[in-house]
């Protein structure tokens, strides 16, 4: 997340330049709020192939309880993270 915020530095300065738009203008928990869903989808996006084994091994593991009990309570931490307020 901290890249791609890096990477609207640019567009944002054109913006200031070319535009009346202020930042300042705007409540912040309403600009800088990142949903839950966008936080999970990031973090997924760092290592796809990783994520992608993670249910392969799912799959090879079906017959092991724990293993199954383990992957439920890791994926259910990275499938409802928390939003971040503004």
């Amino acid at each position: 997340m901290g890249k791609l915020y890096g990477s609207l530095t640019k567009p944002a300065q054109w913006v200031r330049k070319h535009t009346p738009f202020r930042i300042r203008q705007h409540v912040p928990s309403e600009v800088f709020h990142i949903h839950g869903w966008q936080n999970t989808l990031g973090f997924k996006l760092t290592d796809p192939i990783g994520n992608l084994k993670t249910y392969w091994q799912l799959l090879k593991n079906l017959d092991n309880r724990e293993f199954i009990v383990d992957h439920a309570t890791s994926s259910s931490f990275i499938d409802n993270m928390l939003a971040y307020p503004g």
